[in-house]
Formats: structure tokens, sequence, C-alpha cells
């Protein structure tokens, strides 16, 4: 029997791939739930601690936020292979990377955001809202900083109208490999 988390889960990967970006409007994501503190982790790199290893620009992780009505989907996939989804209001995936499945995802999702690291600036915020409903944003957490992409509407990453659009498709794929490993199989 497929436990309630599951369930939603899998609804608002569902819903975040495929009906958000038909909102008409966007809505500011309510961040509240231990998701929340788990992405201003990363994307502040608190948990770094005072001196990462490397040099400030060695890419350490690459991260997608998607807006769904007024929660926020995070993708997380890092270079030591962790591999995790947060939602704005709790719940998520933590430790998907030692999947098979996710592990391969998240390492095309990962050499697709080297791809556009040009395209990204520093933050001015090391936090940034979440994007509103119907928007996705794209960051590379370095040692040095956090590089982002800005909200982009998701009409244009859906139809391949925004240079973003690879990015955001491996990022489907591993929200895709989440919910097929969370999924229970068998009687």
């Amino acid at each position: 029997m497929m436990s309630a988390a599951a369930i939603v889960l899998g609804l608002m990967v569902l819903a975040a791939v495929i009906v958000v970006f038909l909102l008409p409007a966007p809505r500011r994501v309510v961040e509240d739930g231990p998701g929340a503190a788990l992405r201003r982790g990363i994307l502040s790199r608190d948990f770094l601690g005072p001196d990462p290893a490397g040099p400030p620009e060695r890419v350490l992780g690459a991260v997608m936020d998607i807006g769904v009505g007024d929660s926020g989907l995070t993708v997380v996939a890092m270079e030591d292979g962790s591999v995790s989804l947060y939602t704005s209001r709790g719940g998520g995936a933590l430790g998907m990377g030692a999947v098979p499945s996710v592990a391969e995802a998240a390492a095309a999702f990962r050499a697709q955001a080297l791809a556009f690291r040009d395209e990204l600036e520093v933050l001015d915020d090391p936090v940034p809202p979440w994007p509103p409903g119907g928007r996705a944003a794209f960051f590379l957490v370095t040692a040095g900083a956090t590089l982002g992409s800005g909200h982009v509407p998701g009409r244009e990453l859906e139809r391949d109208e925004h240079e973003l659009t690879p990015w955001f498709e491996a990022g489907k794929a591993v929200l895709e490999a989440i919910q097929a490993a969370r999924l229970p199989t068998g009687p």
C-alpha cells in the first residue's frame, strides 16, 4: 500500500512538471517547513562550515527550484553524490543519491548545470525566495559563492523557448527518478 507521503510527493512532482507552468498568475511561495531550512543551508553555503575545501570556483552542487502554486520544490544534486528533494512546506526525499537511477539522473543534472555556469550571476541575496508558482530558478553552489539564474517563466522552459531548458529537463528527470524510487513496488 502506498504511503500518504509518497502520494503527496508524487502529486507535487506531477503538478510541478505538468500543471504548474500553466497557472496564469504567480503566487508567493509559503516557506514554513523544514525543507525551507534545508534549502537555506544549501544556498547560503552554511553547510560548508567556515573554510570550504578547494578553490572558490569549485562547484559543489546544482540546485533547481520550481514554484508550484504557493509551494516550492527544490532539487539538490551535490558533488559528493548526495541528492535530495525539499518542499517549502515540509516533506521531500533525502539521501536519494544511493539509488542508481537517481544518481544517474543527478549526474546528468550536474553536467547540465556546469554547461550554464557562465549564464549565472553571483547572488546578491544569499538565499533568494523560492520562485512564485509557474516559475523556476537555477543555482550552482561553489566553494566561494552561490550563482543563480533569477526566476525563469515555466512556460518558456516547457516550450523549449529558454536557454536553460536542457537544465530544466535534466531536473525533471531527477524528480521522476526520485518519484519512481519512492513508489512502492509489489503487493
